[in-house]
């Protein structure tokens, strides 16, 4: 049954790296609301999973919008500003700061879109010449387009779960600072005071800092970080739930002493209710959201009218010669059905052909087989001979297996008296000179959890002299 389904409808599908979250959102009297959300754990972020698939199916919303997890940049966009025309598109602007986030950021221009927002929106004391930017892969946005569409819903654009969280946080406690504790990294925010400018930044701490010591050695840095800011107060909101999560991250906080704790999903609704009707592209949403590329342009738009008439002649020839052409196609038709009959004939010949060769050759081998009169190899019977009469005490046999070229055995045992095995050692050097073999000592190993240990003993032909 579908929860609702006219125009104010939207999804808002949530990722924060563990887990899977969509809302069903409505607007009513200009206020979004939560009609419904549903929750699915996952470890990747590249797809909408089929559970939330079939909600989004369900709910009857035309619209769907995604917020991802990931890392917020800080760009100056001073020089941006004054390089641009007041007039400038969306587009225009998002190119722009594309590659000043590459310039910057590092971040890739081409294949990523960048969702932008101004940082005095947020009032902690940001600059307007500033911006947090989030960076999202254009192939993984087309994917959760394709998924949209197949429900009959409209992808609209993707937007930074972190930014939306700061957004709220801003809204309900802009004089502390803001620690968004995900699976691996935090991200960080510090309002600004004197003399600290507003800061956000990328922490290497996360959940995993209690479990794996490669994480818990950058934790230790992450501290580091936080105690400079020790006595700003501080939110700290966990991408998980429970008391032992706290627990397990107070001691990577530094030394604050007022710190408030949070879950995620205590603060997200109310993030998602205040952000999901923002626009999408441009820097003046405090949860920014930025959609695909806008398709490209035909440059040839004014020959469309002569690829019309082109198309129109060859479809008059085509006509004209499809009576001929299915005369002809029929006659090959019978003619490929003839020969793919005769083909198949002529498989089914060599296949049994083949079978009654691999018969013939397994039973000359077994004759030659049984008319030899030295059906067993060289050497094997005085080795097991000797292995019988002289094998030590405390010792035993576990395989002898002729080597995979047939020119001599591998000889593995299992001794819980080391000191009898040059006895071995000489019976079997006594047998190769007798037999023509020479034998090489393969070494000891030890049986984990036993007072034993595996030998083996390499017995081959010995070589021919000139």
């Amino acid at each position: 049954m579908k929860l609702f389904g006219n125009g104010r409808s939207l999804i808002v599908a949530v990722y924060d790296g563990l887990a899977w979250r969509a809302y069903a959102m409505r607007q009513v009297r200009g206020e979004w609301t939560c009609d419904g959300r549903t929750e699915e754990a996952a470890r990747g972020g590249r797809q909408v999973p089929k559970a939330l698939i079939d909600f989004i199916a369900q709910s009857g919303a035309k619209r769907m919008r995604v917020l991802l997890a990931g890392d917020v940049h800080a760009l100056d966009a001073h020089a941006l500003a004054s390089a641009l025309p007041e007039d400038a598109t969306d587009e225009e602007l998002h190119t722009a700061l594309a590659y000043e986030a590459q310039g910057e950021a590092g971040l890739e221009a081409e294949g990523h879109r960048l969702a932008a927002a101004r940082a005095d929106l947020y009032e902690m004391g940001g600059e307007r010449t500033a911006l947090l930017a989030a960076s999202f892969e254009i192939d993984q946005m087309e994917r959760f387009a394709s998924d949209a569409e197949a429900e009959g819903v409209r992808f609209e654009g993707a937007g930074s779960l972190e930014l939306a969280i700061l957004a709220e946080h801003a809204r309900r406690t802009p004089n502390r600072r803001l620690l968004l504790v995900r699976e691996r990294t935090s991200f960080y925010a510090v309002p600004a005071n004197d003399p600290q400018p507003f800061l956000t930044a990328a922490l290497p701490l996360g959940l995993d800092a209690a479990t794996d010591p490669t994480a818990k050695e950058r934790a230790g840095r992450a501290r580091e970080r936080l105690s400079l800011h020790d006595a700003v107060p501080m939110t700290v909101i966990l991408c998980g739930a429970g008391e032992h999560l706290r627990k397990r991250m107070a001691p990577y906080l530094g030394a604050c002493a007022d710190v408030d704790y949070l879950e995620l999903r205590d603060i997200e609704e109310d993030a998602l209710c205040a952000a999901a009707g923002g626009r999408v592209g441009g820097v003046m949403e405090v949860c920014p959201w930025i959609g695909l590329p806008p398709p490209p342009r035909d440059p040839h738009r004014y020959g469309t009218v002569l690829l019309f008439i082109i198309l129109a002649v060859a479809l008059g020839w085509v006509g004209i010669s499809k009576h001929d052409m299915t005369k002809d196609l029929c006659v090959m038709r019978a003619k490929l059905t003839a020969w793919e009959s005769l083909e198949g004939e002529r498989k089914k010949a060599a296949s049994k052909t083949q079978a009654l060769r691999d018969r013939q050759n397994a039973v000359l081998q077994k004759k030659a087989l049984l008319e030899s009169r030295r059906c067993l190899p060289h050497g094997l019977l005085p080795l097991l001979q000797t292995l019988a009469e002289r094998m030590p005490a405390y010792s035993c046999l576990l395989s002898v297996k002729q080597r995979s070229d047939a020119a001599g055995f591998d000889v593995v045992g299992l001794t819980r008296w080391q000191d009898g095995l040059p006895q071995l050692d000489a019976a079997l050097r006594d047998m190769g000179e007798r037999a023509g073999m020479r034998r090489e000592f393969g070494g000891l190993e030890s049986v984990e959890g036993r007072h034993a240990q595996h030998f083996k003993f390499t017995v081959s032909p010995r070589e021919k002299r000139l």
